[in-house]
């Protein structure tokens, strides 16, 4: 079995190369490979620009919970020794 898949991988491998380097047209699939990977690591890195804002606001809304909430309790502890 292995050596079918050495030879599955090679017949792929060189099927591949043969696509890209073509004398034709196999400048222009690359130069178009190239722009589609940047675009790709373009849109992964707004979406995780995206996530991280989300989470800061997220954070940033437990935080201000927490803070009230504490506010409240001290505010409720002080009127509590004052009667």
């Amino acid at each position: 079995m292995g050596k079918k898949l050495r030879l599955l991988w090679g017949g792929l491998l060189g099927a591949t190369l043969q696509y890209l380097y073509d004398p034709q047209a196999g400048k222009s699939r690359r130069a178009r490979l190239k722009d589609q990977a940047v675009a790709r690591g373009r849109d992964a890195t707004r979406m995780i620009g995206r996530k991280v804002r989300y989470q800061r606001g997220r954070l940033r809304g437990v935080a201000h919970e927490i803070s009230t909430t504490l506010q409240h309790e001290g505010d409720h502890d002080q009127r509590a020794t004052v009667r």
